[in-house]
């Protein structure tokens, strides 16, 4: 295997950026003004994600599902 010397300014923007990227979510993250959503309305998001988009627990479902495929 042949080893690759790589410069330690390459190096160091690499970190140079993720810090800057992490700084910048936080900054956007202050900046939102997205509230948690209610106890209730996670209740309806849940129930609709499910309804679009049920689990399949069981074989029995899997295969139902795939028949319609």
């Amino acid at each position: 295997m042949q080893s690759i010397k790589i410069p330690q300014h390459e190096i160091q923007s690499e970190a140079d950026s993720v810090k800057a990227w992490y700084e910048f979510q936080k900054f956007l993250s202050k900046k939102s003004t997205l509230l948690t959503p209610a106890d209730e309305e996670m209740k309806i998001r849940r129930a609709s994600a499910l309804k679009l988009l049920p689990l399949i627990e069981t074989q029995e479902q899997l295969s139902e599902y795939a028949s319609l495929i």
